[in-house]
């Protein structure tokens, strides 16, 4: 078993996305986001693809009843380089490609996160596809994805996941 794979600690900032936010996108957040940052997002819908590139960031939403994140492209989320992300309280969807993409040998933790209508039209993990980084999935649910193959995860071998 994995553990945890990001440790809760003070963050060094929280920035807020949202109608009444700091940021009006999550995009936004994140370029103005360092190291360990703590974005919370705010209920609503965000329709957007964000890149997260070499920062380890904490995405809260309030709840994945009250907040969705929709993809507009071949991904809602990429993050890229040897970082950790974790991601709480939100639903994924993205009916024009993946929902999560982690490309290199990172650390993603996934919390109480829905994914809905994930599509990888061209490989495998149509919510999540990260074949070389630590994924830990926490009571999430995974409904109506699909891909070439591995509709829902590909994780290569280095997934845990609990109820």
């Amino acid at each position: 078993m994995l553990g945890p794979l990001l440790i809760e600690i003070a963050s060094a900032a929280t920035l807020t996305v949202g109608p009444t936010g700091q940021y009006a996108t999550i995009a936004e957040a994140v370029v103005a986001a360092v190291d360990m940052d703590r974005i919370v997002l705010e209920p609503g819908t965000y329709d957007e693809s964000v890149t997260i590139d070499g920062k380890h960031l904490y995405i809260d939403g309030p709840g994945a009843s009250t907040t969705q994140w929709t993809g507009t492209g071949l991904f809602a989320l990429r993050i890229d380089g040897d970082v950790g992300v974790r991601i709480s309280g939100v639903t994924f969807s993205n009916p024009s490609g993946r929902c999560i993409r982690a490309d290199d040998y990172g650390m993603l933790q996934v919390v109480d996160t829905v994914f809905t209508s994930c599509h990888a039209s061209n490989g495998d993990g149509g919510a999540i596809y990260a074949p070389h980084a630590w994924l830990d999935v926490r009571d999430s649910m995974f409904v109506d994805n699909s891909a070439t193959s591995g509709g829902h995860i590909d994780a290569g071998e280095r997934l845990h996941a609990t109820r």
